[in-house]
């Protein structure tokens, strides 16, 4: 079980059974009230309160949340419904759910129909949830990622459980991408296809850091096959205080970095119990690149195939 920041016991793992327990947590007036979506069923004239009467769009069930409630959005179903794209979040606390779904969010797709992110944080957005969907940032040709952070202060957010690249939708640039003044988001348990895996849509990286400052982000437990870069980090900005854990990589290619990549600003930065590799066996490069150079970050308990390795 995880913590809503009013201390409501939250499903970590989204799903319809997860809203018997939303249902007695708002009942108890632990949460703020839940909106349910079904982008085939639903229509926005309805009042989203119930499951026999959803809105259609994500977009205008975020109307009817109030700022820091904790309300919920509940995706029951969805492809391409919204108004206009990206589904632009702004409002703080807000959790949006996509219950239709397994852990690995790999059903409830939203695809958007023009070159968008499926999801843009707003600036000064904290506090925000989005979990459970598998998400395309605007088809073969896009130039967006996903879901993208790229304004000042998305803070405290959390993204996870969610699938990027699958073979099922049209694909995006980058998975998630951020470029704001960013701080204690936390990505964690997501997928990433890229386009080295057969089928897999992601054109460039698993996670793009590339610009303002960031700090005390936490990037964990994700899996991220055959992109360009996995994790790439890099901006004109301090990079300080993330947290990179236990993520698992199968790189695009044997290249140097080509797993976590961190570029000349970073410091301070924790990098342990990660594992990458190319092919059956152990890769010629070196997947771990720091670009800081010696004691900038901290690094522990990296895996290249079988073998520990510092960085590059």
């Amino acid at each position: 079980m995880a913590y809503a920041p009013n201390g409501a016991r939250l499903p970590r793992n989204p799903s319809l059974e997860s809203l018997h327990e939303l249902y007695r947590l708002q009942k108890e007036k632990c949460i703020g009230d839940i909106f349910f979506v079904d982008g085939f069923l639903g229509n926005d004239t309805y009042d989203g309160l119930s499951r026999s009467s959803p809105l259609k769009t994500i977009t205008h069930a975020l109307t009817h949340c109030v700022a820091g409630y904790d309300d919920h959005i509940i995706v029951m179903d969805g492809y391409d419904q919204e108004p206009a794209w990206p589904i632009n979040v702004n409002k703080d606390r807000v959790h949006i759910l996509g219950v239709k779904t397994p852990p690995d969010g790999s059903w409830l797709t939203l695809q958007p129909n023009v070159d968008a992110a499926a999801f843009s944080l707003a600036n000064g957005i904290e506090a925000c949830e989005i979990a459970g969907f598998m998400l395309a940032g605007g088809g073969p040709n896009s130039t967006h990622g996903a879901i993208e952070l790229i304004n000042s202060g998305t803070n405290m957010n959390w993204i996870h459980h969610n699938c990027f690249g699958h073979y099922w939708i049209d694909g995006s640039q980058d998975g998630i991408r951020l470029a704001g003044n960013s701080w204690s988001n936390i990505i964690e348990d997501n997928w990433f296809y890229g386009h080295y895996v057969l089928n897999g849509k992601l054109l460039r990286h698993g996670i793009y850091l590339y610009g303002g400052g960031q700090g005390a982000n936490t990037i964990r437990r994700n899996y991220l096959l055959g992109c360009n870069t996995a994790i790439l980090l890099t901006s004109p900005q301090p990079i300080c205080d993330f947290i990179i854990d236990e993520n698992i990589i199968a790189c695009g290619t044997d290249a140097q970095g080509s797993a976590i990549d961190l570029g000349p600003t970073s410091t301070g930065n924790m990098i342990s119990r990660n594992r990458a590799n190319f092919g059956d066996t152990e890769m010629a490069q070196n997947p771990f690149r720091d670009q800081a150079g010696a004691g900038a970050n901290h690094w522990m308990d990296n895996m290249r195939g079988i073998t520990q390795i510092m960085p590059a």
